[in-house]
């Protein structure tokens, strides 16, 4: 009995803030259960917002319950569960970033309310102000033409990798066969390999003589 008096002792010391002290290890194992699935249940989107060529975004959240806490860490800004809010929109996020969110229990029994119960990560995505570029007409589907990309370098730059891009794009033109082409060709195999071609030619012509003498010799 002292001996788990005292534990009850610690925990007050220890975690003083909504913790019951009549709460047992099944409780809390349950209450820590129940507050993940609600954690989880918390939906993230993003909507982009572009304006010229400037773009932002900003975050909606749903599906908040009167036991949890979300907090975005970045902004130090805490959103809590209303009867009359059925969604909350945090505005104005730079695209390229991740922004992280922890999830605490609200008024918990069991489970201290400094605890992060989930952390949520939203990823919104690097954002390319050159794709409307009337350089990337045809070529959309190149990287540097695409609305989601990272393409952090100067007008001049861009410019200058798009006309590469292009030309890489330009099939070379094939020399056409012809008939100077095909002599040239044949010079030079002659050139290159003129002692088997003499060789060749000795071989065959003495073949001939002698045959042509021996039929000779037979009449």
């Amino acid at each position: 009995m002292k001996v788990k008096l005292f534990a009850l002792f610690l925990l007050w010391i220890l975690f003083p803030s909504n913790i019951s002290a009549y709460c047992d290890i099944f409780e809390n194992n349950d209450e820590r259960v129940m507050l993940g699935n609600l954690a989880a249940n918390v939906i993230f989107s993003s909507i982009d917002k572009e304006v010229g060529n400037d773009l932002s975004f900003n975050i909606r959240v749903n599906n908040l319950h009167e036991k949890i806490i979300v907090k975005d860490r970045k902004r130090d800004v805490e959103l809590a569960y209303s009867k009359d809010t059925r969604e909350i929109i945090l505005t104005d996020y730079e695209p390229g970033q991740t922004v992280t969110f922890d999830i605490y229990p609200l008024n918990s029994k069991c489970v201290n309310d400094r605890e992060v119960i989930l952390t949520r990560y939203v990823n919104l995505p690097f954002y390319n102000k050159y794709y409307k570029d009337s350089l990337c007409e045809g070529i959309s589907n190149f990287t540097l033409c695409q609305k989601w990309n990272n393409v952090n370098m100067s007008r001049e730059e861009f410019q200058r990798r798009i006309e590469e891009y292009r030309k890489s794009l330009i099939p070379e033109e094939e020399e056409p066969e012809n008939f100077f082409r095909t002599i040239r060709s044949l010079f030079d195999f002659v050139i290159e390999n003129y002692p088997y071609i003499l060789i060749a030619i000795i071989v065959v012509g003495s073949g001939i003589i002698i045959n042509e003498r021996r039929k000779e010799f037979k009449l």
